[in-house]
């Protein structure tokens, strides 16, 4: 036996241990009143904090003074993003206040959620300013627990395919995971680009894809003027770009959420060739994410969005945010929340901007709120004639039917649906895992599921409906003749929020 043994690889961390993530318990929760709680999953050691333009010295120096000798107070705002913008715009912004234990070498850690009952009970002055940070995910529809471990160490995927190697599989929400039904699956698809054959613009809209990122696919090439790319917002982020996917290199795992932005991009050039995409990568491959670097896009995109508009440059303003992610909020359907909370604060100010922004309605089949979807516009509401254009959620429908996915969140804040189940896009040629083919004979042989150098799959989720009216949104905006020559502000984007949402095909009906 030699005495040199090479490394061991290191296993991808999974979203427990990278985000500290702890679950909310109403049943044993220390709550302050009598106020009702609902699950939620949050960042152990971390609080966000709301102010003007910048950290609040004063909200900070109470909360350090009331943890004095117990834990340690770090402050950071909208860090990690190495986008950073030419100069400050006013408006929210998101402090993230990571909290540790003095002295604490077992690493114990800190509960985020008693920190926040003590310091709110101390200071109520701080309430509506200061809470949890949340945990975001996009995830899958089988997702009533997702945060904790997307990948259970019993089965890389266990839920894709509930009867492998060609059973019928399960009825109901499990049959949209199975392989060749509706599952993230491969297929060989010889579309060319749809923009190749598009007709030029006089003015092209500017779709932000808040998620995994843009990998490597021949309808998005590097060079390509139409797509831009900014970096990830953590520089250990495992996103689309160059990588396989695979979280895990001891099982050869691929990310649950591996290729999502990029499937999410080619639904978006699919139905509006002409659009430019802006890729904004906050989400890793295990699909979860903490809100505060959520925060920390948004933010990045409105200064952006500011400075076009004082400066005149059309090409570098956005006109439409996708969101393919959320959370159930502790508090459930509080009104409140749509007025003060940070993350309502920040779409507000892109509406007021002249933003669209669209939001997955969430694939669990529950109607518990979906944030920040279900600060969206009523289902059966007229989109007003005036103002800033409202958020709208998106559901899922099935392929060559008006029917609802099962898998589909439910609640008057759904505002429409659109096709969103067993839908074939872009996924990253580089994506592949560890899985092989079920039989092989020499040359011949099964399917493997996890090779996708075709380009293509199929795939299911509310995620890839909500791409589906931003370019609707997009489309509309092309035949606006104020928007073409040169108009800015909402006005546009409210118009073609109300053209896109009109029923005008079987297809692209609102379910009502």
């Amino acid at each position: 036996m030699s005495d040199f043994s090479p490394p061991l690889p290191r296993p991808r961390r999974n979203a427990t241990q990278r985000l500290r993530v702890r679950v909310l318990d109403p049943a044993n929760a220390v709550r302050r009143g009598s106020r009702t709680l609902s699950p939620t999953a949050y960042v152990g050691d971390s609080l966000l904090l709301t102010s003007a333009a910048g950290p609040d010295d004063d909200a900070v120096g109470a909360i350090r003074s009331l943890v004095a000798g117990e834990l340690d107070v770090d402050c950071s705002c909208h860090a990690g993003a190495r986008t950073a913008p030419s100069r400050r715009t006013p408006g929210l912004r998101s402090t993230r206040l990571t909290l540790s234990r003095c002295g604490d070498r077992l690493g114990n850690g800190v509960d985020a959620w008693q920190v926040l009952q003590n310091v709110l009970t101390e200071h109520p002055e701080l309430e509506g300013r200061i809470g949890l940070n949340h945990v975001m995910s996009a995830a899958p529809y089988w997702d009533p627990v997702p945060y904790w471990d997307p990948v259970p160490y019993w089965d890389p995927v266990p839920y894709w395919d509930p009867v492998p190697f060609g059973g019928r599989g399960g009825q109901g929400l499990s049959e949209y995971g199975g392989a060749g039904i509706g599952g993230r699956t491969p297929v060989v698809w010889q579309a060319p680009d749809p923009r190749t054959h598009a007709p030029e613009l006089r003015r092209s809209p500017v779709v932000a894809i808040v998620d995994t990122g843009l990998g490597d696919h021949p309808w998005f090439p590097d060079d390509d003027p139409s797509v831009e790319r900014w970096a990830p917002l953590l520089e250990d982020l495992l996103v689309d770009d160059h990588d396989t996917g695979v979280i895990d290199p001891l099982t050869g795992a691929v990310g649950p959420l591996a290729g999502h932005g990029t499937f999410i991009a080619g639904v978006v050039r699919q139905r509006s060739p002409r659009a430019r995409l802006l890729s904004i990568p906050v989400l890793g491959a295990d699909g979860v994410v903490e809100e505060y670097l959520v925060h920390t896009a948004l933010r990045r995109i409105l200064d952006r969005q500011l400075e076009a508009l004082a400066s005149g440059d059309t090409h570098r303003l956005v006109d439409v945010v996708c969101l393919s992610m959320g959370y159930h909020h502790e508090e459930g359907s509080s009104e409140d929340l749509a007025s003060t909370s940070t993350l309502a604060h920040l779409l507000r100010e892109l509406a007021e901007a002249g933003i669209a922004v669209v939001a997955a309605a969430g694939n669990s089949a529950v109607a518990d709120p979906f944030y920040p979807a279900a600060l969206a516009l009523p289902r059966g509401q007229a989109v007003p004639d005036r103002g800033a254009p409202p958020l709208v959620s998106v559901g899922a429908q099935n392929p060559g039917s008006a029917s609802v996915a099962l898998f589909t969140n439910d609640g008057p804040w759904v505002t429409t649906h659109r096709p969103g189940a067993a839908i074939v896009s872009t996924v990253p040629t580089t994506l592949q895992g560890g899985l092989s083919p079920t039989v092989v004979v020499g040359d011949r042989s099964t399917v493997d599921r996890d090779d996708f150098s075709s380009g293509f799959a199929i795939w299911s989720g509310t995620s890839f409906a909500a791409p589906v009216l931003a370019a609707q949104i997009a489309n509309a905006l092309t035949t606006d003749a104020n928007w073409l020559d040169g108009g800015t502000g909402p006005d546009p984007a409210r118009r073609a929020l109300a053209v896109a949402l009109a029923p005008t095909s079987p297809s692209d009906r609102s379910i009502t």
